[in-house]
């Protein structure tokens, strides 16, 4: 059980810094200084061109394994998506539209993503990709539609505005 924990701190702990990273990044290519009071999280524009600031995020997550996570009741903007995978087997994470767990065969609204054993992965939509209803992401045994998987083996991170 150690490994599990182990492999879920460093996870967390990861996803902090590439955060971090990112924004330093980003305001470095924005012009301000490594030294500067406050850095700017920036996102290209709608055409590509000025760089706008970012609209605020929360980070919501998992506090205990999980086979599903309700990231979000209401609509939102789904910013980034990450799931580690403490199973035996490949699973896909799943990104659905709704409210609420939806049922084995739903077809998700977002291209699945594999997830091998004891490793973590997800997507980052820069934009945001948004969600009308709400948020709900799941893990899966099958790829084209929901199999909700047998046991709690996922730990969901997400970021939303």
């Amino acid at each position: 059980m150690s490994s599990i924990a182990g492999l879920i701190a460093g996870a967390k702990q990861l996803l902090a810094s590439a955060r971090t990273v990112g924004a330093v990044l980003l305001a470095r290519s924005a012009g301000a200084s490594e030294d500067s009071d406050s850095l700017t999280s920036l996102v290209a524009g709608p055409r590509g061109g000025l760089l706008t600031e970012q609209p605020a995020t929360t980070h919501l997550g998992s506090v205990a394994l999980e086979k599903s996570h309700v990231v979000s009741p209401t609509p939102c903007v789904l910013r980034s998506l990450r799931a580690i995978n403490t199973s035996g087997s490949t699973v896909y994470l799943m990104v659905f539209d709704t409210t609420s767990l939806p049922a084995d065969g739903a077809v998700p609204n977002r291209a699945p993503v594999p997830i091998t054993t004891n490793n973590i992965n997800g997507a980052d939509w820069p934009a945001g990709t948004s969600l009308s209803v709400g948020c709900v992401v799941v893990l899966s045994s099958t790829v084209a539609t929901l199999t909700l998987v047998s046991t709690a083996c996922g730990w969901f991170d997400a970021e939303v505005s």
